[in-house]
């Protein structure tokens, strides 16, 4: 089919979004199934012309690779009609901000790049004399640098002061008690500091747990002016006829880490959550668009430059990982190869020729430097393990409270573990014990995950075991310590007064402890004791 903008009729789009909230319904616990759409179906590489419910899979495997009850079915009935399903591979998805802290050493100059504004998909990193869109910004005291957005009027503080949007993983650190926190451009990451602060943080939508926009707003600090352009010139403002559509939200990797698949908040459910107006030239005529299928689209963001792509699906609900906690996030557009972690917050707009797309950085020697660094120091090959360890949190730690609050502690802390074992190397004997114990458990775990319903239960060898393990990281007979002493009886008490009681348990029965609030408040309360530990709770899975 020739690929035009198009609009479903009323009773079709009605019907199809009945139809993939149903899908939802049923497969959101799966942990391969990461959304769903709505859109038309794409075969052999071409679009043709019937609209489907869009499954999105970690993978997609053949039909007798799949157990029967986590099946994508072939179509969905509602309301006596059957539609088909077109089942696409959608990676797991996180927000795209980028560690604020990356590389604190790059500091550009107050006027860096003005004589040679950035190109088409340069980063846009430097400082610009009065804040503008696509800049890069973040939070004083958050962990990720993002984009502002655009200008906007906030209609709940008739005060006259101009406000700046972006997203709410940015401005207000994902739901944290953010008001009045300075905003600094450019962001911590190309070396904001103090003297940088543009605003503060004024209001969010909070994400919870289910959410329809990722977006917050700050206002400009007194005698800071407002630029109504875009970053270096590289799109055309908005007016009536370059509509603002949305704002980037999520994006995925494939195995090479590329980014494949990227979300768009609406832009009019984010006017709507915020209660703001657009604060634009065209001040006579409406500046914001309904998304349309097969529409091109554009935007400037911080970590990406200039890109444009198309709208690929509609009305998608995904599961967002926040990096401590899952957020699903429903009424979405869905496009391609649109943006780069640092692009959160970048306004999409309609226009662009639909195939300026992202261009990937060179893929990182080890998908996660935490797995790096410690199988460096026990010379283990856990780089390869990448996937084993993302199917772990998402299969298994995000089905419960306390599992997700133990993906929130890895993620905060993995920068002491970082700093505490790189560029060491553990004594051979410890280096034995690990090999060990890798071997005896890493292929145990896959099977388990691969097939949960397999039986296999909790043993008392498996906890003399991880006593063991937290015993040789405690240091003695030659061996250097890992944790320190408050740390190791944090452990032992866990093990002992919380881990123990799962012997005899299976995958399921496991989970459904984690569940346990008793469990959680008892696992948080041990970890809290301990100011090396940084964690964040109580949070519940989305």
């Amino acid at each position: 089919m020739k690929l035009e903008p198009m609009v479903f009729d009323a009773d079709v789009q009605a019907s199809l979004i009945r139809a993939q909230r149903k899908l939802f319904r049923v497969f959101r616990d799966d942990p391969h199934f990461t959304g769903a759409a709505i859109g038309m179906r794409h075969r052999a590489g071409e679009y043709v012309d019937e609209p489907v419910v869009i499954a999105m899979v970690r993978k997609k495997l053949a039909e007798g690779q799949i157990p029967l009850h986590r099946m994508v079915p072939a179509t969905i009935e509602v309301d006596g009609r059957r539609w088909g399903v077109d089942v696409v591979e959608v990676r797991p998805l996180r927000h795209p901000g980028l560690p604020a802290v990356a590389n604190a050493s790059y500091r550009p100059g107050p006027d860096a790049g003005a004589a040679k504004p950035n190109a088409v998909n340069d980063p846009i990193r430097k400082k610009f004399t009065d804040p503008v869109q696509g800049a890069g910004i973040s939070n004083a005291t958050g962990s990720l640098s993002g984009t502002l957005g655009c200008f906007v009027r906030d209609l709940d503080n008739n005060d006259g002061r101009i406000c700046f949007l972006s997203s709410n993983s940015v401005l207000a650190r994902v739901d944290q008690p953010a008001f009045g926190e300075a905003i600094y451009q450019p962001a911590r990451q190309d070396g904001g500091g103090s003297n940088d602060a543009i605003g503060t943080v004024r209001r969010f939508s909070e994400l919870g747990t289910t959410a329809t926009v990722d977006a917050a707003i700050g206002v400009l600090n007194s005698g800071v002016t407002a630029d109504l352009g875009v970053a270096d010139g590289l799109m055309a403002p908005i007016s009536a006829t370059h509509p603002a559509i949305g704002m980037i939200t999520a994006s995925d990797t494939d195995p090479l880490q590329r980014h494949v698949n990227s979300f768009i908040s609406r832009m009019d459910h984010i006017v709507d959550a915020l209660h703001v107006e657009l604060s634009v030239a065209d001040d006579e005529h409406s500046c914001i668009a309904a998304p349309q299928l097969f529409s091109h689209i554009e935007k400037v963001g911080h970590a990406s430059g200039y890109t444009s792509s198309m709208v690929t699906a509609l009305a998608a609900i995904v599961k967002i990982d926040y990096g401590f906690k899952y957020v699903t996030l429903t009424d979405q557009i869905w496009s391609q190869a649109f943006c780069l972690p640092g692009d959160s917050g970048a306004l999409v707009l309609a226009g662009g020729n639909g195939r300026t797309f992202v261009q990937e950085p060179e893929p990182p020697t080890s998908n996660c430097e935490l797995l790096a660094t410690v199988g460096h120091y026990y010379d283990l090959p856990l780089s390869d393990d990448n996937d084993l360890t993302s199917q772990a949190r998402d299969q298994f730690l995000a089905q419960s409270p306390l599992g997700n609050m133990l993906i929130g502690a890895i993620y905060l802390n993995q920068q002491t573990v970082i700093d505490r074992l790189g560029g060491k190397e553990a004594e051979g004997v410890a280096i034995g014990y690990a090999k060990e114990y890798y071997d005896k458990y890493r292929t145990l775990v896959a099977t388990v995950l691969a097939n949960p319903d397999s039986g296999a239960t909790m043993t008392q060898e498996n906890i003399d075991d991880l006593e063991f393990m937290f015993a040789g990281m405690t240091g003695g007979a030659g061996i250097q310590p890992v944790l320190d002493q408050d740390e190791a009886q944090v452990a032992y008490t866990l093990l002992t007064g919380v881990v123990a009681n799962t012997v005899g348990m299976n995958y399921q029965q496991i989970i459904d402890y984690m569940n346990d609030p008793g469990v959680f408040q008892t696992v948080y309360d041990q970890l809290a004791t301990l100011p090396s530990v940084n964690i964040v709770g109580p949070v519940v899975a989305g």
